[in-house]
């Protein structure tokens, strides 16, 4: 199958021609930076001015207050970043038996955050918050047995577990098993099946899932092909901050399936993309090249009005 080409690199896009989808966005592959941290409870994303509120409750033996607490120091963007203070309070929430930090924990031994890289550890650990049904951890674990992370590399027991995930609701989890079934990794292909599933993502706001299914849209795969919702598809996975999705919604409207292509339009989605993309920065050379000084403008801000753009 075509998309299959992708199955190994994340995030990788290969622009066959101007009249063809890139390949769908496969979950993490050989990027354990792509393993999932969960706050406690999940939801919450404490800020960095709540730290002393967080530990006072921690330094009483509060496991979820522990959590946060770790998150705070495990945020790479924060000011307070210190894996080996998140790290070590990982480990106390551990010892207060909680899943979030079991997880939290095993994600940090197969990064080599905090302390040396221990894949089997972080097995481990994920396999123990896994078993105590933490959704996270079981996308985590279908990720670890994908690419083989302190395992044998097994897609089949790797889809097993998204589809664990995927039964919880966890969007995550939908989206990675939506590959699997699209690209029949793991499980045996099926295109509705992953149009389902990739749609129960797409409600929860999950970015690469919409341009998968924009793709699908677009081709006819699985769903009836609808060039309209396709557009809207990628148009609201730019929005929701993947830059990928700029790149089909270029491509798709300068083939003119929406109609006459707008070359201004195309050019602000291919800047959206071209500094994180070399197809994007290639093509929007030729495209935003051939705009006059106003229709650049123009095209700049539709870029602007992107989330996805910085």
């Amino acid at each position: 199958m075509a998309h299959t080409q992708t199955a190994r690199a994340l995030f990788l896009f290969l622009l066959i021609s101007i009249g063809a989808a890139q390949g769908q966005v496969p979950p993490a592959q050989n990027a354990q930076s792509e393993l999932i941290l969960v706050y406690s409870p999940a939801k919450t994303a404490p800020s960095e001015n709540q730290l002393p509120v967080f530990l006072r409750a921690a330094n009483f033996g509060d496991p979820a207050a522990q959590v946060n607490v770790g998150m705070l120091y495990a945020r790479a963007d924060g000011n307070l970043h210190n894996d080996a203070q998140a790290f070590r309070w990982f480990q106390r929430a551990v010892g207060e038996q909680s899943p979030d930090a079991m997880n939290n924990l095993g994600v940090f031994y197969m990064q080599g955050r905090g302390i040396p890289s221990d894949p089997q550890s972080g097995l481990y650990w994920l396999r123990r918050a896994a078993d105590a049904k933490l959704p996270a951890a079981e996308v985590n674990m279908g990720l670890a047995s994908w690419n083989g992370w302190g395992t044998t590399a097994d897609h089949a027991e790797g889809a097993r577990w998204f589809r664990q995930a995927a039964n919880r609701g966890f969007a995550p989890g939908e989206f990675a098993y939506a590959f699997s079934c699209e690209n029949g990794d793991g499980v045996p292909q099926n295109a509705s099946d992953a149009a389902n599933w990739y749609a129960k993502a797409v409600k929860q706001g999950h970015p690469a899932a919409m341009n998968n299914l924009g793709i699908m849209y677009e081709e006819g795969r699985g769903v009836k092909a609808d060039a309209a919702r396709a557009k809207q598809l990628y148009e609201q996975s730019v929005r929701a901050g993947f830059r990928g999705a700029a790149v089909n919604l270029a491509r798709f409207l300068l083939a003119g399936k929406a109609g006459k292509p707008n070359r201004t339009e195309v050019c602000g989605w291919l800047l959206v993309a071209k500094d994180s993309d070399p197809t994007a920065e290639q093509l929007s050379k030729s495209v935003c090249g051939s705009l006059d000084g106003a229709s650049l403008i123009a095209a700049q801000k539709v870029a602007a009005g992107s989330k996805a753009n910085p």
